[in-house]
């Protein structure tokens, strides 16, 4: 009896998720500027670096298909999804105490988040997929190092959807936290790989790096394709990366139980 209520129950929480996904799909159909804006924002982003890297192989020798997929797929996944949009409407959430309604709701105050990322993420493969085919008949890609790139981007996507979870649940604590995100994002930009990839750094600089989660939202899953990367090191990319996701995971509960029960104290 307890196996079937355990399946009755988790059948019930997929159809909670099932329909505020549905219901945000829904949202961003109605409103589909946002994605409408990536449309054209990304090619003419992508046709910058072309042009760029297009007069600098005039006067010296470098890949310029490497570059070219290599800037193409950063882009993709930097700007995949406005994730200091997480952060700034937990921090409104909690100033204006919108975040207590979710005390007496059957629902955790992740779910509703995470579906709408879902949600977006579903409209998003319209221009992530075509990007994936044009890449494997670009460079000429194997379906096995695609499949290691579609994983190591999962996981990458997790971390960087957990990392600014829990970037909100800071508000609890100091209440503004645009100084730590901008922290945050300068030091993205240069960890990550998106700016300039991890292996033109220092060996020293390399290794600096696995001590931030920020590696593996860009330059792992890029690396796993287009970097002459041997099975052993992406293993420990991957394992490492859900290392981060389960710390990342941990840490919002703890964030999450420690902020509310300091809300509670003050508004007592």
């Amino acid at each position: 009896m307890s196996g079937r209520k355990e399946l009755l129950d988790m059948k019930a929480l997929m159809d909670k998720y099932k329909l505020l996904i549905g219901v945000h799909l829904k949202a961003y159909r109605k409103y589909p500027i946002g994605l409408f804006l990536k449309l054209i924002y990304l090619p003419i982003q992508m046709l910058m670096y072309i042009f760029l890297w297009l007069n600098i192989s005039k006067s010296n020798a470098i890949d310029l298909k490497y570059l070219i997929t290599y800037y193409l797929l950063t882009s993709l996944l930097l700007y995949a999804y406005p994730y200091t949009h997480i952060a700034n409407n937990i921090e409104n959430d909690v100033i204006e105490g919108g975040i207590s309604n979710y005390l007496v709701r059957p629902i955790s105050y992740i779910n509703p988040i995470l579906c709408q990322y879902i949600a977006w993420m579903c409209l998003y493969s319209i221009i992530f997929i075509p990007a994936i085919i044009f890449v494997y008949f670009f460079r000429g890609f194997t379906l096995v190092q695609i499949g290691l790139f579609l994983l190591s981007t999962l996981i990458g996507l997790s971390v960087e959807f957990m990392l600014w979870y829990n970037m909100g649940l800071i508000t609890f604590f100091i209440e503004r936290i645009r100084g730590v995100m901008t922290t945050v994002i300068a030091l993205r930009m240069f960890i990550s790989g998106s700016l300039i990839p991890l292996s033109f750094f220092p060996k020293s600089i390399r290794n600096l790096t696995y001590l931030f989660p920020f590696r593996f939202y860009v330059y792992v899953p890029v690396n796993s394709l287009l970097g002459e990367v041997e099975h052993n090191e992406i293993l420990a990319n991957l394992i490492i990366g859900i290392a981060w996701l389960i710390l990342l995971i941990f840490l919002s509960k703890f964030l999450w139980n420690r902020g509310i029960k300091k809300m509670q104290i003050n508004m007592s």
